[in-house]
């Protein structure tokens, strides 16, 4: 899906949608980053507020076995 569809499903804006996957992808790099310290991979308080509206969002998937 792009930008646009995903902000229609989750009824956000399309660049609120954007900053989201921005930010998770600078989470996501900095969890795969060799080495790394665990401190560091856990998201700023900046961050967090973005990530917080994923945790009210129902997945349609099944539950994992």
């Amino acid at each position: 899906m792009d930008a646009a569809q995903i902000a229609q499903v989750l009824g956000k804006t399309r660049v609120h949608i954007k900053v989201i996957l921005f930010r998770a992808r600078q989470i996501l790099g900095r969890e795969l980053r060799p080495g790394q310290a665990l401190s560091k991979a856990i998201p700023t308080a900046s961050q967090r507020p973005a990530m917080a509206s994923f945790s009210n969002w129902q997945s349609t998937l099944p539950p994992e076995k």
